[in-house]
């Protein structure tokens, strides 16, 4: 029975973390890159200057460490297929969405060796500085990794890393005043 509730839970959270990560990607594709095209033509194709999945790779990296490579790869992944169809699928882009789903953790662990841990537990008290300092270092890697798999430079590298940080403050932020708004409300 034990083997079966802990299946049924790590399923239920498998598909809230997908939820969020396809959200959180229909947000940035409707809502942000529309008015990215209107305001800055010269962006356009590069990338979106506000990706709000990445900042669902950092707290989901920060919740939970290296699994969440497994509980962010089917949202990735999905995402991945949705902006490249079947060209997406040949090496090395399909290994985008491997580096994507893996550079929150990466991140993490690279401040760890610095002596910044931010994980739930970790000795010190939460701050939210050293999780935004994560969503940066995730950022540098991702944009590298994910143009490096696309096989795009330039601008593309630097637009990759704007709209990680940008998703990540943007989805930070937004979740604070939604927390906020809920404990004002007792909910």
């Amino acid at each position: 029975m034990i083997i079966v509730t802990a299946v049924r839970d790590g399923f239920a959270l498998l598909m809230v973390v997908f939820a969020a990560y396809i959200v959180a990607f229909k947000l940035s594709f409707n809502v942000f890159y529309p008015v990215q095209d209107a305001l800055l033509p010269a962006f356009q194709g590069h990338a979106m200057l506000v990706f709000l999945p990445h900042g669902v790779k950092v707290l989901a990296a920060w919740l939970y460490g290296w699994k969440s490579l497994l509980l962010l790869l089917p949202g990735a992944a999905t995402v991945h297929f949705l902006l490249f169809g079947s060209d997406g699928l040949s090496f090395p882009e399909v290994m985008s969405p491997l580096v994507g789903a893996s550079c929150g953790a990466a991140a993490f662990a690279l401040l760890r060796l610095v002596r910044l841990d931010a994980r739930p537990g970790a000795p010190r008290r939460l701050d939210w500085k050293v999780v935004l300092a994560a969503g940066a270092t995730s950022s540098v890697l991702n944009s590298v990794g994910t143009c490096w798999a696309n096989g795009v430079a330039g601008a593309s590298v630097f637009a990759y890393l704007l709209g990680d940080l940008l998703g990540t403050v943007v989805l930070m932020v937004g979740l604070m005043l939604v927390f906020r708004w809920g404990r004002q409300k007792g909910l």
